[in-house]
């Protein structure tokens, strides 16, 4: 990608910008404490924990073996593909969490009696979350002993109402994240999420699956499902990818996918991209539903390497030129390919 940017400068304004975002995290612990006291009282201390899940037990590897992080991190030969290093993606697993926003951010309040407690999981996308569209917050930086609730969308969506009922799961996994109902973060992110999942949902055969609701012209999210027949259509839950934020859904014990972040020797670190382990994985997962697979013992699909080769092949390049975003370094656009 093109760095835009010097390095430097850009890891000073990520640092600046989380900072930001644990004032936003505060305000939104005080809120869900003072919220569901009616208002009542005055703002209370308030302790927020961003988990990075690389200190939390409840990992488990692609066969649902439980461990630390850190004994499924040395379990893991990094892959480096210079000037990125990715470690592969793993599975964790935790009780009495909630969903909440357009996201479906994972998050535990905890009620202390002298505090206001959340627990907020995250790995590859921290800091970049949007904080005030997926939780409500408390305008604390007013200094104030009166409830005010900061309404980030200017009256698009109606006040929270307390006595409105969340939906309540016994057990579930998600794969909601970050635009998840876009074509590309679906593909590349939510798509492996759900192939790091697949052994906990085969051993679970009753667990419902939270995945972002299509609401596509072309229906390409239900179309990705339906490759796999491991994934019954009982099976999905959709969770709607707007709407104001808030506490959405409760579950008794959640399994999630997650990874490191892929790094760069030379770059700011990304955070919308899965490591080249999970992405290898996810093209066989395609290439065998389509009946295209490497496998020799795979009898009913066509072998890979026999299929016909094209007379005059070639790669088909979709440029980047005139994007205003993720432009691409040294990329040179060849006149328009003739027709064949």
């Amino acid at each position: 990608m093109m760095n835009e940017v010097r390095a430097d400068s850009a890891k000073s304004a990520i640092y600046n910008y989380e900072q930001a975002q644990n004032v936003s995290l505060e305000a939104s612990a005080s809120f869900l404490r003072r919220f569901n006291n009616g208002g009542r009282g005055s703002p209370c201390p308030t302790h927020v924990r961003v988990h990075d899940l690389q200190s939390l037990k409840g990992i488990r590897d692609a066969k649902g073996e439980l461990s630390s992080y850190q004994e499924f991190h040395n379990s893991m030969k990094p892959e480096v593909y210079p000037p990125y290093r990715s470690n592969a993606g793993f599975v964790v697993s935790s009780k009495g969490v909630s969903l909440y926003g357009k996201d479906g951010v994972v998050a535990k309040q905890n009620l202390e009696p002298q505090n206001c407690r959340l627990d907020v999981y995250s790995a590859s996308s921290w800091p970049f979350l949007d904080i005030q569209g997926n939780f409500w917050l408390e305008e604390t930086w007013k200094k104030s002993p009166k409830f005010e609730i900061y309404d980030n969308f200017d009256r698009k969506y109606p006040q929270p109402d307390p006595s409105k009922t969340v939906a309540h799961i016994k057990e579930a996994a998600s794969v909601m994240q970050y635009a998840a109902d876009n074509y590309y973060h679906f593909v590349m992110e939510v798509m492996p999420r759900i192939l790091l999942l697949r052994g906990i949902l085969e051993a679970h055969p009753e667990m419902k699956l939270i995945v972002p609701k299509d609401t596509s012209s072309n229906q390409f999210i239900t179309a990705y499902l339906s490759l796999f027949d491991w994934i019954p259509s009982s099976r999905i839950l959709p969770y709607k990818t707007n709407g104001p934020p808030g506490e959405r859904v409760k579950v008794d014990e959640l399994f999630w996918a997650e990874w490191p972040k892929v790094e760069s020797e030379t770059a700011v670190t990304t955070h919308c991209l899965a490591p080249a382990q999970n992405l290898r994985e996810t093209r066989d997962a395609l290439r065998d539903a389509f009946g295209f697979s490497a496998d020799p013992n795979n009898a009913s699909a066509v072998a890979y390497e026999k299929v016909e080769p094209v007379k005059d092949p070639m790669v088909l390049y979709l440029a980047r030129t005139g994007a205003s975003m993720r432009r691409l370094e040294g990329e040179e656009v060849e006149p328009p390919i003739p027709n064949h």
